[in-house]
């Protein structure tokens, strides 16, 4: 990692944000920020504190921090192994446009993995929902 990006991520650290609090109150600057933040944190290992910001940011609707908690619920990263809160995150996400929850899910259900029942159903779903234009697609494509 670059000394400039590993300084400004420490300073980051250092310095909660003012609405720390309340990830709604944050421009969307700020939780971009905030995800750069909690990406960092879990690059260091330090995986509690990445957690904790992801979390906020999935409570106000950040897919990706709901991806990223499911990753981590999945794995067991700075939380015990947890497959019901990892779906759980990964179906937010997925409902909040991010494919690769969806591609998570699809795979998830078609091995029947860590002893989840494979529902070829519930694959074939995700996989469509994975595989489908996003809105911001639709938004940007001219017409």
């Amino acid at each position: 990692m670059k000394p400039c990006l590993l300084s400004l991520i420490v300073a980051l650290a250092a310095t909660p944000p003012s609405w720390a609090g309340n990830p709604l109150e944050a421009p969307p600057q700020g939780r971009m920020i905030d995800s750069y933040l909690a990406y960092g944190q879990f690059k260091m290992g330090r995986y509690v504190q990445a957690f904790d910001i992801w979390q906020r940011l999935a409570q106000a609707g950040d897919a990706d921090a709901a991806f990223q908690l499911g990753v981590m619920l999945e794995d067991g990263r700075g939380t015990p192994a947890d497959l019901e809160q990892a779906l759980f995150y990964y179906r937010q996400a997925s409902e909040g446009g991010s494919r690769r929850a969806a591609h998570r899910l699809a795979a998830l259900y078609e091995n029947g993995a860590h002893g989840l029942a494979a529902d070829e159903t519930l694959s074939e779903h995700y996989r469509n929902l994975a595989e489908s234009p996003s809105p911001l697609d639709q938004a940007e494509s001219p017409r």
